[in-house]
């Protein structure tokens, strides 16, 4: 409630109120979103990481970067119309390379595999992913149910034990 100018207490609605709440919400998403596109740039990535990575993938010009909860640092990029995923961990070692997948691009092997002892389940993603210290082999990720399952196979077809 408050006074208006002819002296009557003027009660102020509950959509007024929202609606200034939410136009200064808007502003301040705005505000934070600007923001966060220019911390980036103005800190950069680390010039290890991007050492790692133009030594790793020296044909690529100007990933996207973005740094992970765990201080790790995913870069993006785009090869003959593929999206590809690199992961740097903190210190500028490459951690994996990866990039998504149809089920019709794996090999016979990994597919007859799915097939024999996955067929009840529903594939939700397929990842083919290299890695320093596991070599190359795909990611699929199944769900029965509520369950879903992350389940590693060589490029023959084995299961892999969990990474």
């Amino acid at each position: 409630m408050s006074d208006c100018a002819s002296g009557r207490r003027v009660a102020h609605s509950a959509p007024f109120q929202f609606s200034y709440f939410k136009a200064f919400m808007k502003s301040l998403f705005a505000y934070l979103l600007l923001i966060s596109l220019f911390i980036l740039p103005v800190f950069g990535v680390p010039s290890d990481i991007e050492k790692a990575f133009e030594k790793k993938f020296p044909e690529v010009v100007e990933p996207e970067w973005e740094k992970e909860s765990n201080g790790s640092w995913e870069a993006t990029f785009k090869r003959d119309g593929v999206e590809f995923r690199v992961d740097f961990d903190s210190d500028g070692n490459w951690v994996e390379t990866e990039h998504d997948v149809t089920i019709d691009q794996l090999p016979p092997e990994v597919r007859s595999a799915i097939e024999i002892k996955y067929k009840a389940h529903e594939i939700r993603d397929i990842e083919a992913v290299d890695s320093p210290t596991h070599g190359k082999f795909y990611d699929v990720e199944f769900q029965q149910g509520a369950e879903k399952k992350d389940v590693m196979f060589s490029l023959e077809g084995k299961v892999l034990d969990p990474i």
